[in-house]
């Protein structure tokens, strides 16, 4: 935050990021059973995508670059 610059990451390794309207948070993944590591996960109530593009909630594998419903 202090360089107010952008850093491009491939991987989050073991860590699992959350990202919704009004919270964003990252967790290592092995301390929550269930939760998969180097993902995203989702929510989408925003109407600005549009009706075809809208999943509400989802997660993005980002070793894999596959998104899941």
């Amino acid at each position: 935050m202090d360089t107010k610059s952008w850093e491009k990451i491939y991987s989050l390794g073991d860590r699992s990021l959350f990202l919704a309207n009004c919270s964003t948070f990252a967790i290592a993944a092995v301390d929550y059973p269930g939760c998969k590591p180097n993902c995203i996960y989702f929510s989408d109530d925003s109407p600005l995508l549009g009706p075809t593009t809208r999943l509400d909630v989802g997660i993005y594998d980002c070793q894999n670059l596959k998104l899941e419903k």
